[in-house]
């Protein structure tokens, strides 16, 4: 079963990617899949079809097919068997083995269970997991029965500063009060450029892609084109691109940014930061990442093309 896998920045366009690829037959997007093992009880957030996590009928479905009668046992020892790699600061959760009750191979087995069961009970052929963290797609790469792809999706590093800045609301929580905090000037900086220099050199195996934010919005039937000739798969109809705005339906979605539970959306380059970014920030992020964005082609024109 084939897995594309999208890794990135945070707030690089990751949740409109996977909800494109997602409304294609045979497709499956299942967002920022890695903290599944953290929400198979809860009932405390929401899927992305808007049922309790707990109460999903879909990720029911899923769970009593992977793990039978010993779900909790096994969710419990697959949690701190995470836990207890993020706490040893390990870059990859699925290479060492733990002290906890699970062990890596158990972990990638149960991983390649879940994408199996997600894979047979949808019908799709390729699933879409937008998690972007190296760690777990590595994880994933190693799990029996997943082909993994990886797709490093870049984003202009004042754009994400930018949308770091708002305050939103996340419908994905039960209470309707729970905001996502905003990201300092510096820290977006910083990180943009950690994760966008470390991608290219972990990503696993050879089978990698990269592609920009705004190369997608400008043509996306041009982009996803591309998408499917790297998975060397037919490129199917995608006659629903040139309809705006999309009216996309509800995904069982695990986590991700709150716009997964927006029935419709609109493409367009969000451009915004050019005019309303204050300029002593504008000028600190460009200058914090300009290598990287000169290396990405973000300093030749306003709307850069590949």
């Amino acid at each position: 079963m084939k897995v594309l896998y999208i890794g990135g920045m945070d707030r690089s366009g990751s949740t409109l990617l996977g909800r494109l690829l997602g409304n294609v037959s045979g497709c499956i997007n299942l967002a920022e899949a890695d903290v599944i093992w953290e929400r198979w009880n809860s009932r405390s957030v929401r899927c992305g079809c808007g049922a309790i996590f707990a109460e999903c009928g879909f990720w029911g479905a899923v769970r009593r097919q992977v793990f039978e009668s010993d779900g909790n046992e096994i969710i419990d020892a697959v949690v701190q068997f995470r836990s207890q790699s993020r706490r040893w600061g390990r870059t990859d959760e699925s290479n060492r083995e733990s002290s906890a009750a699970m062990t890596a191979a158990d972990y990638r087995r149960y991983l390649g269970k879940v994408y199996a069961a997600v894979s047979e009970l949808s019908g799709a052929a390729l699933i879409i997991d937008t998690s972007k963290r190296i760690s777990y797609a590595r994880s994933l790469a190693a799990a029996p029965g997943v082909d993994l792809r990886f797709l490093h999706l870049i984003r202009d590093s004042r754009a994400v500063a930018f949308s770091q800045q708002r305050r939103k609301r996340n419908p994905g929580f039960v209470d309707q009060n729970t905001y996502m905090s905003p990201t300092s000037w510096t820290k977006s900086a910083r990180q943009w450029n950690a994760v966008n220099a470390a991608l290219p050199l972990g990503c696993p195996g050879n089978r990698s892609m990269r592609m920009r934010y705004e190369d997608l919005v400008i043509d996306p039937l041009n982009a996803l084109t591309q998408i499917f000739e790297f998975l060397d798969e037919p490129v199917p109809p995608l006659e629903f691109l040139h309809r705006q705005p999309l009216h996309l339906g509800r995904e069982h979605t695990v986590s991700g940014n709150p716009d997964r539970f927006n029935p419709e959306i609109i493409i367009r380059p969000d451009m915004e930061w050019r005019e309303k970014m204050p300029v002593g920030a504008k000028a600190f992020v460009t200058a914090a990442t300009f290598p990287l964005l000169a290396f990405y082609g973000y300093l030749q024109s306003p709307n850069p093309r590949k």
